[in-house]
């Protein structure tokens, strides 16, 4: 009888301790939040919502050693292998450098394995950004004065479907939206939809980035502005693709209808996946006191725990030479994309001083591929942006 109680006591402790872990786990949530709310005007300033890492990093973050995605053996970043365009679906929007353009920058499109190029938009500013349906496409045109709605169906058919994969596509404006009047030297930097198609999220600010503004845009009629931040640092803010929120630097999601802002973990540059249920962010990781590598993690809200790498820096990715290096830095434009099913990510990395480069992550097995380095040399490439 007493081996079988003390039995029966052992089995009772393991099961209260599974009990205790999976309650440690699920209070770690998206119900944590700092109370600070909008202003009744409905704009944040940045510098009561603030984003300093100091806040954030106070953040309870589970340890994600045991859920990290192998690491390749070796980390050296080769082309595509293939050129099927199924695998992975979707196409790629993005920025390339130009010398002509007054803005500095042309918009072109390609597939998932950089197979097709083509020339888009000539002299645009601002991350591109499909809407949730993939019909749209905003970007800042017209030296960064308006936000341009692209119709992406009567835009893209006849060039994706050419046998010239370089050729140029023929941008159909359907909306065309003047930026609100704030003096000169005013420039767009990121866009983003909302879930509905009706709005639209647009980060503007001067060259010098001492003055950063983000407004929602509702895309009707003349269209309507309304200012949600304002402050003295890019946050890098992204809608939401299933419900009326925001998310920025730090990371917070803020509601814009009502309720506080939640802070959930240290980070930046976070998109959302299509289907919202996941967000792949820039995370910082110390090695010593001397050097600081940036990787990529994910926040997924249907797993616990959270959060885990997805490409996880080793100290000296950086300073190695081509094709080794891998500079993940801060850039005021949009870093990573998710592709449409949420196994990849593109995200812009250097590979050399001077060299900005498009990558692919495969989230599945931690496999990394360069994709821009067939095109023009000496060029470089920014805000990816993975459609359908």
């Amino acid at each position: 009888m007493k081996k079988r109680s003390i039995k029966k006591i052992l089995f009772d402790l393991i099961v209260l301790s599974f009990l205790l872990t999976a309650c440690m786990d699920q209070s770690i949530d998206r119900s944590d939040h700092i109370t600070t709310s909008p202003e009744s005007t409905g704009t944040a300033t940045l510098n009561s919502l603030s984003t300093d890492t100091s806040e954030a990093s106070t953040t309870t973050i589970p340890d994600s050693t045991a859920i990290s995605l192998p690491t390749p053996t070796a980390r050296v970043f080769r082309e595509p292998d293939s050129c099927d365009t199924s695998i992975p679906s979707g196409h790629i929007l993005f920025l390339q450098t130009s010398a002509v353009s007054p803005s500095g920058y042309d918009l072109y499109i390609m597939d998932g394995n950089a197979c097709i190029k083509h020339l888009l938009m000539k002299n645009v500013s601002g991350s591109p950004a499909w809407s949730v349906d993939g019909r749209q496409i905003s970007i800042g045109c017209e030296d960064s004065r308006y936000i341009c709605i692209l119709d992406a169906p009567a835009s893209l058919n006849v060039c994706l479907k050419s046998s010239n994969k370089f050729s140029s596509c023929a941008p159909v404006v359907m909306k065309k939206y003047a930026l609100p009047s704030r003096g000169s030297n005013m420039y767009i930097y990121n866009t983003s939809w909302s879930y509905d198609g009706t709005r639209l999220a647009v980060e503007s600010g001067d060259f010098s980035g001492y003055i950063v503004y983000v407004d929602i845009l509702t895309v009707a009629g003349e269209g309507n502005w309304q200012r949600v931040i304002e402050g003295d640092k890019f946050v890098h803010v992204e809608m939401s693709p299933i419900g009326n929120e925001i998310m920025y630097d730090g990371i917070y999601i803020m509601p814009l209808d009502s309720g506080p802002i939640k802070a959930k973990w240290y980070g930046f540059n976070g998109v959302w996946s299509h289907d919202g249920t996941k967000i792949a962010f820039l995370r910082t990781k110390p090695e010593n006191e001397d050097i600081e590598s940036i990787g990529i993690a994910e926040w997924n809200f249907a797993e616990i725990p959270h959060w885990r790498w997805l490409y996880e820096p080793q100290a000296l990715d950086r300073y190695y030479w081509p094709p080794q290096n891998l500079d993940i830095g801060h850039n005021n434009y949009r870093i990573l994309s998710w592709s449409m099913d949420g196994r990849f990510l593109a995200f812009v990395a250097k590979r050399s001083m001077f060299d900005s480069q498009i990558f692919r992550l495969d989230t599945f097995t931690g496999d990394v591929v360069v994709l821009t380095t067939k095109f023009e040399k000496n060029i470089d490439y920014y805000a990816p942006a993975w459609g359908p």
